[in-house]
C-alpha cells in the first residue's frame, strides 16, 4: 500500500514548487487535478465522519508476494494479513510533524490531520500570494488560473482568504495588464 497522507503532502509541495514555473496550460491541468485532491482533503478536515470512514478506518495491505503467506492463513484467518490503517504515516514523517508513535502504527488522529491540513493550507496560500505579488507576469497568471479553478475548495480559512484578497487588490487597478484585471474580476 501507500501512505495517503504522505502522498498528499508530496502533491501539495509539488504544486507549490511548480506554481512559480507553470505555463498557462500547465496551471490549468494542475488545478483540475489539485481541485479533485483538495475536495477530499477538505472533506476529511471539516467532517470527522468522512475522515473516519474514508481515511482513518480504511485499511491498506502492505504489498509483498503472496507466496510468502502460508495458504492456511489466507483461507482460514485473513485477519493476520499485514493490514495498516489508511491514515498511517511513516515514522520519519511522524517525527518531522512532531507526532507520537501512534501516527506510524495506528494512524493519525483527526486532530493531527487538522494540524497537517492547516500547514498545507498556509503553504498553498503563501505560494499563491508570492506569485500574485511577483513582478513576473507568468507567476501572477498561473496563480490566478489555479486559484480560479479551485475557488470552491480553497481557501477555506478566513485569514488565508483575506491575505489572498489583499494581494489581489493592487492588481485590480493595474491598467498595464487588462487580462490579469479581468481574471481577478472573474475570481472575485
Amino acid at each position: 500500500g501507500f501512505l495517503t497522507i504522505e502522498l498528499i503532502d508530496i502533491i501539495v509541495d509539488a504544486v507549490i514548487g511548480s506554481l512559480f514555473c507553470m505555463t498557462e496550460d500547465e496551471a490549468g491541468s494542475c488545478s483540475i487535478f489539485f481541485n479533485e485532491i483538495w475536495k477530499s482533503v477538505n472533506s476529511w478536515r471539516y467532517d470527522n465522519d468522512a475522515f473516519a470512514s474514508e481515511l482513518k478506518d480504511t485499511v491498506s495491505v502492505l504489498l509483498f508476494p503472496t507466496y510468502l503467506i502460508p495458504f492456511y492463513i489466507l483461507i482460514m484467518c485473513p485477519c493476520h494479513l499485514p493490514f495498516q490503517p489508511g491514515s498511517r504515516v511513516s515514522s520519519v514523517f511522524a517525527e518531522d510533524k512532531c507526532f507520537d508513535d501512534h501516527a506510524s502504527t495506528g494512524g493519525i488522529t483527526h486532530e493531527d490531520y487538522k494540524t497537517i491540513y492547516s500547514q498545507w493550507h498556509k503553504k498553498l496560500a503563501a505560494a499563491a500570494i508570492g506569485c500574485l505579488k511577483s513582478s513576473e507576469y507568468m507567476h501572477t497568471r498561473a496563480a490566478l488560473i489555479v486559484l480560479s479553478r479551485i475557488v470552491l475548495v480553497f481557501p477555506t480559512q478566513p485569514k488565508s482568504g483575506d491575505q489572498i484578497l489583499n494581494a489581489l487588490g493592487p492588481l485590480q487597478n493595474d491598467d498595464d495588464k487588462p487580462d490579469i484585471r479581468d481574471s481577478i474580476c472573474e475570481y472575485m
